[in-house]
This record gives C-alpha cells, structure tokens and sequence, in this order.
C-alpha cells in the first residue's frame, strides 16, 4: 500500500512539473508591406527621376527584409537591399532618385519581403511592377 502511495505522489508531482514547464505560445507575428513608389501599373517618364518606397510593419518584430528592383526577364538591375534582424515593428525604406532612362520601354518590378519569424520559416512579399516609357 505504501509503494502505491509512492507512485501516486510521484505521478502527481511528475504531472506537476511537466505541465509547468510549459511555456507560452509566442504571439503571431504578421507583417504587412506597402509598396508605395512607384505603384503598381504606373508609368515613369524615362526623363523623369524615380524615387523607389516601402513601407514595412510587424505586429510583434521586423525581421530579415530585403528589397529587389528586376526587369521583365528577371534581371537584378542594382544590388538587392537588405536588413537583418531589424527589431523595429516599422521601417520606411526609400531609394533614388535614380535615372531609369536606361530601362526606357522596360517593364521593371520591385519586390519587397520579409521574414515572419528569426528561422525565416515563413515571409511575406509584395511585388509592383510599372513600365519605363
């Protein structure tokens, strides 16, 4: 009766501090990003100087951003920006102004994304594609 005893208390302490070491779930992290220069389908004047703008937010943290400017064939036109492990919950990026007349009669897109979490097992994109004329 005692060995019982025994095995009770320590199934009941064993349950104890099992359940206690749990921790919380980590609160989900959305991102938003706003592609917000140029906008999507929009025409830029090959004379014209262009200034590229995003706009990235996070509920809980920002973390690996990266921002790519392409032509229709998929080409990386300048070095991809990113950012690592920002720890903000905003960031504003802007680049230019930049002479795109080079790409005149070119379709280009610019992509922007980041990762929802620190392993990057999931990431959030926009992409805007406008023409050069």
């Amino acid at each position: 009766m005692q060995f019982l005893k025994k095995i009770l208390v320590l199934a009941v302490v064993g349950s104890v501090v099992f359940f206690s070491a749990c921790t919380e779930e980590e609160p989900l992290n959305e991102t938003t990003i706003n592609i917000t220069s140029p906008a999507d389908s929009s025409v830029v004047a090959a004379n014209d100087l262009a200034t590229l703008a995003v706009s990235f937010a996070a509920t809980v943290e920002l973390f690996d951003v990266t921002v790519t400017l392409t032509d229709a064939s998929g080409n990386e036109l300048f070095e991809p920006w990113t950012a690592a492990g920002t720890g903000a919950t905003s960031l504003d990026w802007e680049e230019g102004p930049l002479d795109l007349a080079a790409y005149a009669g070119s379709s280009l897109t610019i992509t922007a994304s980041a990762c929802d979490d620190a392993e990057c097992l999931t990431s959030t994109s926009a992409t805007s594609s406008f023409s050069v004329e």
